[in-house]
């Protein structure tokens, strides 16, 4: 293997509610400038992309969850083996971000929580005049959790 490849790819989880925007984070192309393939396995879509990191080629999977959101089952079996998980809330709907704790509750029981990337991210922060959830109270649940807390509007990225 050369300096400038990864032989095995990052693997990455997205999840969430049903409407937070998932597809459209996991998808967004401007995030990671990058080859894309697509593929449907098991209710998820498999996002194949190969970015170039300081030099180095890198191929990511992208586990977008949204087509498997009624089969938690299905979810939890991808826990394990994954690099990080964004676990995504809508800004404007406050049950989905009261939700986050069952989604760590299950990352936690069902993965590898110690040696797991995670990221909560809030989507949707683009309907500033609907929000539902504070940027506040965001940052404290996320200084609780000790996870790492963006807001980001997918459509914007």
């Amino acid at each position: 293997m050369s300096k400038s490849q990864r032989d095995d790819p990052y693997k990455l989880l997205v999840i969430g509610d049903t409407g937070v925007g998932k597809t459209a984070f996991s998808s967004v192309d401007s995030i990671l400038q990058s080859n894309e393939s697509l593929i449907d396995c098991l209710g998820f879509d498999f996002r194949k992309k190969e970015i170039n990191f300081n030099g180095e080629r890198i191929e990511l999977i992208i586990y977008d969850g949204s087509s498997a959101q009624d089969h938690r089952g299905i979810i939890r079996s991808f826990y394990k083996g994954v690099n990080g998980i964004f676990i995504i809330y809508d800004t404007t709907n406050k049950k989905s971000f009261e939700n986050l704790k069952i989604w760590l509750h299950d990352i936690n029981n069902f993965g590898d929580k110690h040696n797991v990337m995670k990221l909560i991210i809030g989507n949707k922060c683009d309907l500033a005049k609907q929000k539902a959830v504070s940027s506040v109270a965001a940052i404290e649940y996320g200084m609780y959790s000790k996870i790492s807390m963006f807001e980001v509007s997918a459509r914007d990225l």
